[in-house]
């Protein structure tokens, strides 16, 4: 009961906090230009937001900050997240902002660390093997329907002076060499009388078997085997004159010296290829369609 109380306390300052920062931005709104969007949590078989909404209300925009909760029977790593920038003509508000910012930021590493170093973590495995995050078991008693992610997740800032903003997706893969081939096959032999729902238990059994075969035949060939899964869609933000990139889960606060110009706004998000085909002096060829797996050539 005591660890519970303590992350409620805990909650009770960040979100003190948090109205404290909002109400600066709000009462130094004429030196403000600020725009973000609502992205919707990433479809795990597009790979992109379910959906994508524009905000460019200051008031809407600061929502985003204190938003934390999930619906009943929600994936915990299905996060909404708000790419934006807020930027501030004003040295004085933009130092006073920063300062809240770097407060809240600590108060969410200590909610963090004090949550990770009390509470159970409860993991699940995806259907490639991976383990993925569902709850906290303290977060779930202290807090529920509130999202770890969300909650504890950073809020940028750029501490140089900039003009201008462009916005831009980012569409890219997870490149994992096989080094334990028997391993591999023994998951996917693992997976033999688990069919996709689209196929009869012997069409699964027979796509399995061709698979290994192929993962053995090239093997033997000592061609390099890859699992290459498509990573989700990113939205980034990047500044005129810099080379930095920030993929940004919340609103960036940004100082400018003059008019800030939003040079590129964030354009609906693309369709992930999933597939890759060719990279930069490599060719791929999936053995299956039904798994991630290529060889490399």
């Amino acid at each position: 009961m005591e660890h519970i109380i303590v992350v409620q306390r805990l909650y009770a300052e960040l979100v003190q906090l948090i109205v404290e920062f909002k109400n600066i931005l709000l009462k130094n709104r004429k030196n403000i230009r600020s725009i973000a969007y609502k992205l919707g949590p990433v479809c795990s078989l597009s790979k992109s937001p379910s959906s994508y909404e524009l905000k460019d209300n200051l008031e809407d925009i600061l929502s985003a900050f204190e938003h934390f909760e999930i619906e009943a029977g929600a994936n915990a790593k299905l996060v909404i997240r708000y790419p934006g920038i807020i930027a501030i003509n004003c040295e004085a508000t933009f130092n006073k902002v920063i300062r809240f910012v770097n407060r809240i930021n600590e108060h969410k590493k200590l909610l963090h660390n004090y949550i990770a170093d009390n509470g159970k973590p409860t993991y699940v495995s995806d259907g490639v093997g991976q383990s993925n995050y569902v709850k906290n078991d303290l977060l779930f008693n202290a807090l529920p329907m509130k999202n770890h992610l969300m909650m504890t997740r950073h809020i940028d800032h750029e501490i140089d002076s900039h003009s201008c903003a462009s916005f831009t997706w980012n569409v890219d893969f997870i490149h994992r060499k096989i080094t334990d081939v028997e391993g591999l096959i023994a998951k996917l032999n693992n997976k033999m009388f688990e069919p996709k729902m689209d196929l009869t238990n012997k069409q699964w059994q027979q796509e399995i078997e061709k698979t290994i075969a192929k993962i053995e035949s090239y093997a033997n060939n000592n061609t390099e085997l890859r699992t290459i899964d498509p990573k989700p869609v990113e939205p980034m933000v990047f500044f005129a004159g810099s080379k930095k990139r920030i993929k940004c889960k919340l609103p960036v606060i940004v100082k400018t010296d003059g008019e800030f110009k939003f040079r590129k706004l964030l354009a609906p998000p693309p369709k992930h290829p999933l597939v890759i085909k060719e990279g930069r002096a490599r060719n791929y060829k999936r053995l299956s369609e039904h798994f991630y797996l290529y060889a490399c050539t």
